[in-house]
């Protein structure tokens, strides 16, 4: 069994348990202490490491590279454990290069994040290795109380913010269409509450422009019908979806198309079939035990 330590600030916000996006938490707080493979210890740090404690473990999974999410790090390359470090936004990385300097300074193994490695490498060297990993989902939290038959069925449910950029912009667009319900953060239902939002509703949308997110996994995860935005540029096919087996496709060029012809035939048992086959693809491949699992297993084939 190998030793694996968290290393991370205990004032970072998503990871304080009251944040909108509680994936951080509960993937750290809540579903790596279970994991039988590995015996887990986390280590806040306010001040410095203690490089003598850490030598103590075989693998030392940073939180961050940034001073405002890890801070007081000096001394971390000379730790001798495997150094392993969650990645942040990638287009953060490409504007914040110290990221870059703190990976090669500090002497870390491999980055992992929820981008796919084509986003990544977009804005970090091809030498630093990088692993999609997502924090999944803990099944019992999207559990839902409201069957597929019982909920909303002409309306489609639309979250999530869309600022003034282009990360996000056939979600824009949808947020004006007239049966699309648009609910944002400031109605409540982020964290655990978020799961309540979804089992409301017969379908939903996720829609970003350049990369996965969590959304692919949480909508299904809860039953929803789930319209996800396909693109060559967004690789949101390579999390293993198919489309009309456990998914519906959507792109720019046919959103309108695919939702109207899922309203005009909002009772055909096809929908409800697709639904729970999205389920259970996420229940098999992006639970979050299955996420940290694979994590685990590359981190043992590098001791």
């Amino acid at each position: 069994m190998i030793k694996v330590a968290y290393l991370y600030w205990p004032e970072t916000k998503n990871l304080s348990g009251i944040h909108f996006d509680h994936s951080y938490y509960r993937f750290y707080f809540q579903t790596f202490p279970k994991m039988k493979q590995i015996e887990y210890t986390m280590i806040p740090r306010e001040f410095s490491i203690d490089v003598g404690e850490l030598n103590r473990f075989d693998v030392v999974i940073v939180n961050s590279l940034y001073e405002n999410a890890c801070p007081c790090l000096d001394g971390l390359e000379k730790v001798k454990a495997l150094k392993v470090v969650q990645s942040v936004d990638s287009h953060k990385i490409g504007r914040e290069p110290i990221w870059i300097e703190r990976y090669r300074e500090y002497g870390i193994s491999f980055a992992y994040f929820i981008h796919q490695p084509s986003y990544f490498y977009q804005f970090v060297p091809k030498d630093i290795e990088y692993h999609q990993i997502f924090h999944g989902v803990i099944p019992e939290i999207y559990e839902s109380n409201i069957s597929y038959p019982f909920r909303k069925k002409d309306e489609i449910l639309l979250t999530g913010y869309f600022p003034i950029h282009d990360f996000f912009v056939l979600r824009q667009k949808c947020s004006s269409l007239s049966f699309v319900d648009y609910v944002g953060r400031d109605a409540g239902y982020i964290g655990d509450k978020y799961p309540i939002l979804l089992e409301r509703y017969r379908a939903g949308i996720v829609a970003a422009t350049k990369y996965p997110v969590l959304k692919n996994i949480e909508l299904p995860m809860t039953g929803m019908l789930t319209f996800h935005e396909v693109t060559e540029r967004n690789a949101v096919a390579d999390i293993g979806f198919i489309e009309g087996e456990n998914a519906v496709f959507i792109d720019d060029s046919n959103y309108v198309e695919r939702m109207e012809e899922y309203l005009d035939t909002v009772d055909d048992l096809k929908w409800e079939r697709i639904a729970k086959e999205g389920q259970r693809f996420v229940l098999e491949k992006y639970a979050s035990e299955v996420q940290a699992a694979k994590l685990i297993d590359l981190m043992k084939e590098r001791l």
